[in-house]
């Protein structure tokens, strides 16, 4: 957990001081990082990861399922707290939209072995694909309004376009060109460093973390009703094994770092989404601990 966690706190706290002393446009960081390094991190995770195929119907409708309930949950909650607007899809984005590339896969891979590695692969795309592309439409519908205009601003991002033709390559067996797949390697080697240190940025010029009876509902949803609502889906769809296990365990991973991205890109609160994924991958250390020391 420590190897898994510690890393991004790290470098959180690199971005966090970089941001206290020195002026740093958050705002110019962001698009390179949704236009260019994401986009080429998405591509590569899906063209290199391996799919199971035992379990892989019902864990991929267990996926599915539980990405709409976390969502309607978030907005009931939202609703009942009074939010509206980019404060509503802020809220939101980090309650459904978790970790599952970076985290969920070696935590997976040391709890189960190979088998739990391939069970955490399949949630991890269904989370790269439709997750990722909820998480767009949501921050957007709530800075733009309109759920028509947000699903044509998020067709509109290079995100998308990396997750088809990455389904495509996969699909037909292509092999990508080396001097291509380096090229996509470098950008997306720089992807997760850059996106944790942009929040540590964002953290420091938002004045740190805000505690607030929201923040904690978010991460309630997010490390605690999560889990939960994935046991009752797997035994209501039958999913068992290491499937099973690793569903529940994946679910309780901490808000994604993504979340931030989006809503920096359509100014949805990226201060309350940057404490929530924070404050999620710090308490998450306890939480899945927890759920690990349940499952095993």
């Amino acid at each position: 957990m420590l190897n898994v966690v510690g890393p991004v706190l790290l470098l959180v706290l690199t971005g966090y001081l970089l941001g206290r002393y020195r002026p740093v446009e958050v705002s110019s960081l962001a698009p390179v990082s949704m236009y260019l390094f994401a986009p080429a991190l998405i591509f590569q995770s899906l063209t290199r990861s391996p799919l199971t195929s035992g379990t892989a119907p019902r864990l991929l409708a267990a996926c599915v399922v539980h990405l709409v309930a976390m969502v309607l949950l978030g907005l009931a909650v939202s609703a009942v707290l009074g939010l509206r607007g980019a404060r509503r899809a802020a809220f939101v984005l980090p309650t459904f939209h978790y970790n599952a590339g970076n985290y969920g896969l070696p935590v997976s891979l040391f709890a189960f072995g190979q088998p739990g590695f391939q069970a955490a692969t399949l949630v991890f795309v269904v989370n790269a694909t439709l997750g990722n592309f909820t998480a767009g439409v949501t921050a957007a519908w709530g800075s733009r309004g309109g759920l028509r205009r947000a699903v044509a601003d998020m067709l509109r991002l290079p995100l998308v376009y990396a997750v088809v033709l990455a389904l495509g390559v996969v699909a037909t067996g292509w092999n990508v060109p080396e001097w291509l797949d380096r090229t996509v390697a470098i950008l997306a080697s720089g992807a997760i460093p850059l996106l944790v240190v942009t929040l540590g940025i964002q953290l420091a010029q938002g004045g740190g973390v805000h505690a607030s009876g929201e923040l904690v509902a978010a991460a309630a949803l997010r490390l605690v009703a999560s889990p939960l609502l994935a046991a009752g889906f797997a035994s209501l769809l039958g999913l068992e094994g290491v499937g099973r296990q690793v569903f529940v365990l994946v679910a309780a991973m901490p808000a994604a770092v993504n979340t931030f991205l989006f809503a920096s890109e359509f100014d949805c609160d990226p201060r309350f989404v940057a404490s929530a994924v924070f404050t999620t991958t710090l308490a998450s250390f306890a939480t899945v601990s927890v759920i690990l020391s349940l499952l095993l």
